[in-house]
């Protein structure tokens, strides 16, 4: 109410404004052109306030320009044709401007509303998008989310602590650099589950006995699942990979033979004490100390398998530094 109280007083202003400025020409115009000035109160009135403001500038405008500046003055009759004309033509030209311009700010009020609607959309999405951005930069696993080509687009900061990545560096890099994956016993490359829940639009989990190999090489024994991205329409814009390490706990092992190798092919033989010497130790070693992950032996433990390890090690013997490589086989 308060608004279209606003509207027509701003309409009955720009009439008397006009009234007030033909008073201050009336010298100059004298009788000649009594309405053209109140065009302007009808423009006014239609742009300012709309239609129903413009037609009463233009009603009221009418009743001011006869009544004070057209003969006979001081009333609402016209003396002379043109004066009549001119009436005609101000009220019949009024009207097409009250409209023309009423309609033009509706139209005017009604954009810049939807522009008003708009800007709130979007910082009510901007506001959802960091919310989201947060909780998934929170979630205790790794996240990957790659687009439709596998590029990374985000990581949180477990996936950057378990891949070795910087989420700006690792932006735009396919996902089978990031995260490549291989399989534990064999270290053969086991596709990545994203890769495959783009192309077959499904959920993904990963087989097991897979391995994380990090930015330094380093292998981890991880769990991990893909899904798709979809939109509204239920197109697939990218995918999502949640994965975490796996630890193991070893059982026990029972070490079945030791086979040692010169390192260097060159190295002669060693002694036979010297080398069971050696395959004790290292026998002792494996059953006792070695941590899988923290040494240079591949190996987890897994009930019902063998396994067979290849590693590298230096150990001390009666004859000085023994560089060595060897083969243990494990039976579980």
């Amino acid at each position: 109410m308060g608004s279209a109280k606003r509207r027509y007083g701003i309409a009955l202003l720009a009439v008397v404004m006009a009234g007030v400025v033909r008073g201050l020409l009336d010298p100059v115009m004298g009788d000649g052109l009594p309405y053209y000035i109140f065009y302007f109160a009808v423009i006014a009135g239609a742009l300012l306030g709309g239609v129903g403001p413009g037609l009463s500038a233009l009603v009221l405008g009418y009743a001011a320009a006869t009544y004070f500046f057209a003969p006979p003055r001081l009333s609402l009759e016209l003396g002379v044709m043109k004066d009549v004309v001119g009436g005609f033509r101000f009220i019949t030209l009024g009207a097409v401007i009250a409209v023309a311009g009423g309609l033009g700010r509706w139209r005017l009020v009604k954009w810049r509303s939807e522009v008003a609607q708009r800007r709130q959309g979007e910082r009510l999405s901007l506001l959802e998008l960091e919310r989201t951005h947060n909780t998934l930069a929170a979630v205790g696993d790794g996240l990957i989310i790659t687009d439709t080509a596998g590029r990374v687009t985000f990581m949180n900061g477990t996936a950057m602590q378990l891949t070795g990545w910087e989420s700006g560096t690792a932006h735009g890099r396919g996902i089978e650099e990031v995260l490549p994956l291989v399989n534990l016993h064999t270290s053969v490359s086991v596709p990545n589950p994203a890769l495959r829940a783009l192309r077959e639009g499904v959920d993904i989990g990963l087989q097991e006995h897979t391995c994380l190999v990090d930015r330094y090489g380093h292998e981890r024994l991880i769990s991990e699942s893909a899904a798709p991205i979809r939109d509204h329409q239920q197109v697939i814009t990218g995918a999502v990979l949640m994965f975490r390490p796996v630890v193991v706990n070893p059982e026990p092992m029972i070490i079945d033979s030791i086979v040692l190798y010169p390192a260097d092919g060159v190295q002669p033989p060693l002694p036979t004490h010297t080398q069971v010497a050696l395959e004790n130790d290292l026998r002792t070693w494996l059953g006792n100390e070695w941590k899988p992950g923290q040494n240079n032996v591949r190996f987890v433990s897994l009930k019902g398998f063998d396994l067979t390890v290849h590693a590298e090690e230096t150990a001390p013997s009666a004859e000085g530094p023994v560089h060595m490589r060897f083969r243990a086989a494990y039976q579980g």
